[in-house]
């Protein structure tokens, strides 16, 4: 416990994203975080651009991006956009 107040907030961010991967419940809801990088991948962005304009780590984004692919039960990041749009679930991506 002592070692993790240590960690910055990206790698807290990055505990909390494991712990939810190993979760034997499933949702399809994504997140607020989740849909604003869905819709930056859906309009092109790099990981190190995602990065870069929500000031979070590229490790940040491939570990969001696995969560993303593990709800949507997505192969590769052009299915999640496909599965995601389909269930309207980037119309609302507040994006920065």
């Amino acid at each position: 416990m002592i070692l993790l107040v240590t960690y910055n907030y990206s790698c807290r961010a990055l505990i909390s994203i494991i712990k939810i991967m190993r979760t034997k419940i499933f949702t399809t809801e994504l997140t607020e975080r989740e849909c604003q990088i869905l819709y930056l991948v859906a309009n092109g962005y790099s990981n190190a651009e995602i990065a870069n304009s929500l000031c979070l780590s590229t490790n940040t984004i491939k570990a969001v991006m696995a969560v993303i692919l593990k709800k949507l039960n997505a192969r590769n990041r052009a299915q999640a956009v496909f599965v995601a749009t389909k269930k309207n679930l980037l119309d609302n991506a507040l994006v920065p």
